[in-house]
């Protein structure tokens, strides 16, 4: 049968993958939201400078920024630039390496798609006009097992294969703290509730 090698083909496929990225997972990881004050930047990542306003972005590799205090400042060919803290909206970080790859994703979303899909199918005969109820229904419960199980299987393969060629990188977004008079504040929306 043709299904066998296919299916050998996939898993090897994904096995190589899932070796070719470990050598990204050496790369350091912040936490998913860091404050200015905390922050760090890294020179394995990439920075997009979102600028409060105007909606301008930089991009910035990590290599070229680094924080001071109230500022961010950016080496480029043509000089320093020192952009003040309460200009920027956010700055987003994410890995230049990938970490990992999305197959336990691709796998989940195949596996839940056929799995559905081969359920509809098994599911619509029907057991009216047959002669022994029994036998039918019986069939078709085990067609429908065999479709749910058989789409689950094969989409599984299929998206996990697809989703081993998808890198994962580590991402974080740096957020700055505003200062309004002696008051520090974080851009946002607040919600309260007085009893």
């Amino acid at each position: 049968m043709m299904k066998t090698p296919v299916i050998a083909v996939l898993i090897l496929s994904i096995a190589v993958q899932t070796m070719g990225c470990a050598s990204g997972r050496h790369v350091a990881r912040y936490p998913k939201k860091q404050m200015f004050g905390e922050a760090r930047f890294d020179p394995d990542y990439d920075y997009e400078i979102r600028m409060r306003g105007s909606g301008t972005r930089y991009q910035v590799p990590g290599d070229r920024i680094e924080k001071r205090e109230g500022s961010v400042v950016i080496r480029t060919s043509e000089g320093i630039s020192e952009i003040p803290s309460d200009r920027i909206e956010k700055i987003e970080g994410r890995s230049k390496k990938p970490i990992g790859t999305r197959a336990l994703m691709g796998m989940g979303i195949g596996g839940g798609s056929l799995a559905l899909l081969g359920g509809l199918v098994a599911g619509v005969g029907s057991c009216e006009d047959a002669e022994d109820r029994g036998d039918c229904e019986g069939l078709r419960n085990l067609g429908l097992f065999i479709g749910i199980t058989g789409g689950a299987l094969v989409g599984g393969a299929i998206g996990a294969g697809i989703g081993a060629l998808i890198p994962k990188r580590a991402k974080t977004t740096i957020t700055p703290i505003v200062s309004h008079g002696e008051k520090d504040t974080r851009a946002g929306v607040g919600v309260g509730m007085v009893f």
